[in-house]
């Protein structure tokens, strides 16, 4: 049995887009303090990371382990199937 499924994060990406418009907005209104300066712009950095990591999550099954991966497969989970000892289809409205 083979299985693969991606799921873009639509909703996540949007968030941390205005968390990073509001902050960059911030800086901009904020005097201009070197201080202030750099940690707006490490903030940005980070949400910029979290952006791209939580982008997407793909599923993938194979006949041995389940496999949940986050964007470029940098963060990652793995479950042998033999582990997994129940599960329920849930339906998110």
């Amino acid at each position: 049995m083979r299985y693969e499924h991606t799921q873009t994060g639509y909703l996540t990406m949007a968030l941390l887009f205005v968390a990073a418009v509001l902050i960059a907005l911030a800086g901009i209104v904020a005097p201009a303090d070197r201080r202030v300066l750099l940690l707006v712009v490490t903030i940005e950095v980070i949400l910029l990371i979290c952006a791209i990591v939580s982008s997407k999550l793909t599923i993938k099954i194979d006949g041995e382990t389940l496999r949940a991966c986050f964007a470029m497969g940098t963060t990652f989970k793995k479950v042998q199937l033999a582990a997994i000892t129940r599960c329920k289809p849930i339906r998110i409205r």
